[in-house]
């Protein structure tokens, strides 16, 4: 817990914009506005579409947002994105999701060195941190407050804004695009009778589990979608 909230504290200063001021809610309870920014409209053939994204807390509710274990805002991966999604229309054709490129998995080994004079409990315990803050980095679980805004990571340091989407598609014909993001996380399911049963031997009521199951319905945030973005390429 104390990893989790050393880096939402993080996060927050590198990720989120602050309410500005004088701004009021669009609307009551949750909600969310997405923006797709495009780095240029205008692209060479096999040219990648740079873009940044921002989700905006429009109601006057605090949202959770939560994407473990890997985050698509920091990462850009939409092979592993658990609820960011975009789709295109191509020059004539149908709209399609946009599918995520696989990430090559890659092993770093680093050598760790301590003080000369600690114990080997004070170096198994600093350790430990070093395990959960490395759990915790490549996620996401942040409370944005009504009206500030999230932003997707950019590829190199501000003033950069922009990244490269990470996606198998290929702008290889002249002519329009047209893209849209959409962010839906996985609608919370009910728990099954099985469940139920099983956590009533362990102690936990049926009226508890329904109750937390409401609550995490009333957390859930719907289809999200932003707004589209037309991108010419160029013959």
């Amino acid at each position: 817990m104390v990893a989790l909230d050393r880096q939402e504290t993080s996060d927050r200063k590198e990720l989120v914009q602050p309410t500005p001021r004088g701004w009021k809610p669009q609307k009551s309870g949750r909600g969310l506005a997405i923006r797709l920014i495009p780095e240029k409209t205008i692209l060479r053939k096999g040219e990648k579409l740079r873009y940044c994204l921002e989700i905006r807390n429009i109601g006057d509710e605090i949202v959770s947002l939560v994407e473990v274990p890997v985050s698509f805002i920091k990462s850009g991966s939409l092979h592993l994105s658990q609820g960011f999604e975009f789709y295109v229309t191509p020059p004539g054709g149908k709209t399609a999701r946009m599918l995520g490129s696989y990430l090559e998995d890659r092993l770093v080994r680093e050598e760790i060195e301590f003080p000369e004079n600690w114990t080997e409990g004070q170096k198994a315990a600093a350790f430990e941190r070093l395990k959960a803050n490395e759990k915790t980095s490549g996620g996401l679980q942040l409370a944005l407050h009504p009206g500030e805004t999230l932003s997707t990571r950019p590829d190199t340091p501000p003033p950069n804004r922009f990244r490269d989407l990470a996606s198998r598609f290929q702008f290889d014909k002249p002519g329009t695009y047209r893209i849209r993001a959409v962010y839906a996380p996985p609608r919370p399911n009910p728990p099954n009778q099985a469940t139920i049963v099983e956590l009533e031997k362990r102690g936990i009521p049926r009226e508890r589990q329904m109750k937390s199951y409401e609550d995490s319905l009333h957390r859930w945030l719907g289809r999200n979608e932003s707004n589209e973005v037309t991108i010419e390429v160029a013959p």
